[in-house]
């Protein structure tokens, strides 16, 4: 750690707040085969205004169609926990302890991301108290698009990379919760260097719909439209890499290695035009319309989309 880490008031307590999660997903769930079975990561007891006892927040893939959850604070206790709320949009998942007795993870206050600048010292935390940790500085902030038609608009990338980011902690110098460790991904960084950083989704995104997801289980109103697309950037074109079973891109017939070219008649070259002209074409049950280039032929498909929501296991609830 290094002298900015170590002048951060209550460091090691803060870093107490991170826990390790390891969740159990059934192997007949929809994201059993591409996640796996066995997920484990960190989680962050969380303090803001509303919050119950025992809540964590984490990265929703750890948890999605997790049927079983555990926690681990930094002096090895463990008990269990269950998925409160998951949002599709931004990423986030609320998991509660089923009991607080015996863990101690003091809550973190959510801090501002906004404030957070390119250059700014960063801690990235998991579970291990310091020796979990990793310092550094934000590296970049811009848009992130993933292959799963999932996009944050303004993500964190930092630098030194965590090797375990999963669900960390990213803590601003003040000591607050900024961000949640997504993703480690290679990064260049001022114009000449290629390097391994986390990208991590801003705490602000939480705000907005942190009291739908605590009453609802996930945000109000019309879900986004979700069509089991997975799709790169390739040399100036969209390809299809993959097309998740029985979504509606797989009964449109859309197959692997598909060219995206338009969708609703605009010409898409980038996956971020893609999912922001898909997002604007309306709800969730909207149908798609999508130009296609197959072996050298346009293709014209109409995809019928759905609430990807809907084909996860539901939250399993305690009271």
């Amino acid at each position: 750690m290094n002298a900015t880490a170590e002048h951060i008031p209550n460091f090691d307590r803060l870093l107490a707040s991170v826990v390790a999660l390891r969740a159990q997903v059934p192997k007949e769930a929809l994201s059993a085969s591409r996640l796996g079975t066995d997920r484990s990561g960190s989680a962050v007891a969380i303090l803001a205004p509303e919050t119950p006892p025992g809540l964590f927040l984490t990265v929703g893939y750890l948890v999605t169609d997790a049927d079983m959850i555990w926690l681990t604070d930094h002096r090895g206790r463990t008990g269990p926990a269950f998925a409160l709320a998951q949002d599709q949009d931004t990423g986030f998942a609320l998991v509660r302890a089923v009991s607080m007795e015996g863990l101690d993870a003091p809550p973190l206050p959510l801090g501002d991301s906004d404030a957070i600048s390119v250059g700014d010292v960063a801690v990235v935390a998991g579970s291990g108290g310091r020796t979990g940790a990793v310092t550094g500085k934000v590296v970049a902030r811009q848009p992130f698009t993933g292959y799963w038609e999932y996009m944050v608009e303004d993500a964190l990338f930092t630098a030194p990379a965590h090797p375990h980011w999963a669900g960390t902690a990213v803590l601003a110098a003040d000591g607050t919760l900024v961000g949640i460790g997504s993703l480690k991904v290679e990064q260049l960084v001022e114009r000449r260097t290629v390097t391994d950083t986390n990208m991590s989704i801003p705490i602000n995104l939480l705000k907005p719909v942190l009291h739908e997801l605590l009453t609802q289980g996930r945000r109000t109103g019309a879900a986004r439209p979700w069509l089991g697309l997975h799709t790169a950037e390739f040399r100036g074109r969209l390809l299809v890499v993959d097309v998740t079973d029985d979504s509606p891109a797989a009964k449109a017939g859309i197959k692997e290695g598909d060219a995206v070219s338009a969708i609703g008649g605009t010409a898409v070259t980038e996956l971020a035009d893609f999912y922001r002209t898909l997002w604007q074409l309306g709800p969730a049950g909207t149908t798609i319309p999508l130009t296609l280039r197959r072996d050298g032929e346009r293709v014209e498909v109409t995809v019928a989309s759905i609430d990807r929501a809907t084909r996860l296991r539901p939250r399993r609830l305690h009271s």
